[in-house]
């Protein structure tokens, strides 16, 4: 639904981003003097500058962005605000509803980091300094990295030792960052990074070379042909498409008890899709329902594997409000409730009349 900036509730703010050809901007709430305001942290040429703005001006202060912004994500309670810049250079916005609520903290609030300190791969990497300061472009992917591994860490249980599969690993940020945080915690980790670029791979292995991370080994493959034998962990940050089943039909097969997908892509149900109902008339609306309906198949079909799963929200959105989490950790859950998860799995893409990859490879015959 279009909105105009005028028509937000901005004593109901709660955070926001903002993106220019020239910086990052993020905001907050924060309470000074007990009174409260918003922080904007704002990247621009390398560094990182804080204003804080007193609460009945934000609206003033985020307008002034309007002009030159990419994109714009304003979030208050109850509701999230786009704004976009077409290519021809056109305002273009919508809202949506929102469950958030607003919090604030002070003005010296500690950042909360899973990943305290310095990161001896990441600094490898170039994510951060030595002194565990993260560089001013790399902000956004550390907060991507340090969700990923709080939302790995709040399901762990008592393991004493972990077999960890990275499919589509590319430099492999988030292996090194779970790796990492499962050694301070005193659990031996052996990681396999897979990944269909060999000079990503070579690079990795570089890395792990470099910082001695001797239980960390990478190989050039694709994840359809890389089935897995033994692992207690899958992780995959947006495997395009049909690439994200493959992984988790892999990770199924092989029992593994921790499965983390972030999806990316969801091209093929859209594809082959054949409803005739409002939610497929329109490209946009089509495409959409596609992702949601794929993601959703996706996760009834881990429970009827006996998973228990959740499908969260994975870190502030940027580009799309779409940015989901599959979170799956084997509960061997009865018989009927893993039957009753695949026949709602069957009934939503019988509706729409499409086939998908990750269902077709558990029940090759219906």
């Amino acid at each position: 639904m279009a909105v105009q900036f005028e028509q937000i509730d901005f004593g109901a703010f709660v955070r926001c981003k903002i993106k220019t050809p020239t910086a990052a901007v993020t905001g907050r709430t924060i309470t000074i003097k007990g009174k409260p305001a918003v922080q904007l942290e704002i990247a621009a040429d390398g560094k990182v500058r804080h204003e804080n703005i007193a609460s009945e001006n934000v609206s003033a202060a985020l307008m002034s962005y309007l002009e030159t912004l990419d994109h714009m994500t304003i979030f208050t309670e109850g509701r999230t605000y786009e704004f976009t810049r077409s290519k021809k250079g056109k305002l273009l916005s919508r809202s949506a509803p929102n469950d958030l609520k607003k919090t604030s903290g002070g003005n010296d609030r500690q950042k909360q980091r899973i990943l305290s300190g310095a990161v001896p791969a990441l600094v490898a990497v170039g994510v951060m300094n030595e002194k565990g300061q993260v560089y001013a472009d790399k902000q956004e992917k550390f907060r991507q990295i340090n969700r990923f591994t709080e939302l790995v860490a709040d399901v762990l249980g008592q393991e004493k030792q972990l077999s960890v599969v990275d499919f589509g690993c590319g430099k492999s940020y988030l292996g090194f960052a779970v790796e990492h945080f499962c050694r301070i915690k005193g659990i031996a980790v052996q990681l396999l990074g897979v990944d269909r670029k060999p000079d990503v791979i070579e690079n990795c292995r570089a890395v792990a070379a470099r910082c001695g991370l001797v239980g960390m080994e990478f190989i050039c493959g694709d994840i359809a042909d890389c089935p897995l034998t033994d692992a207690d962990m899958m992780i995959s940050l947006h495997a395009c498409d049909t690439a994200t089943d493959c992984a988790l039909l892999n990770a199924v097969r092989a029992g593994v008890k921790y499965i983390f997908s972030v999806p990316c892509c969801q091209h093929e149900l859209n594809a082959n899709m054949r409803d005739d109902s409002l939610l497929s008339r329109y490209g946009i609306i089509r495409e959409r329902t596609a992702a949601l309906v794929t993601d959703a198949v996706r996760a009834a079909l881990l429970e009827s594997c006996g998973y228990k799963v959740q499908v969260l929200e994975f870190v502030d959105t940027d580009r799309s409000l779409k940015n989901l989490m599959i979170r799956a950790v084997y509960a061997d859950t009865p018989p009927a409730a893993r039957a009753a998860a695949k026949t709602q799995a069957e009934a939503l893409l019988k509706q729409f009349g499409a086939s998908q990859t990750f269902y077709d490879g558990l029940y090759p015959n219906g």
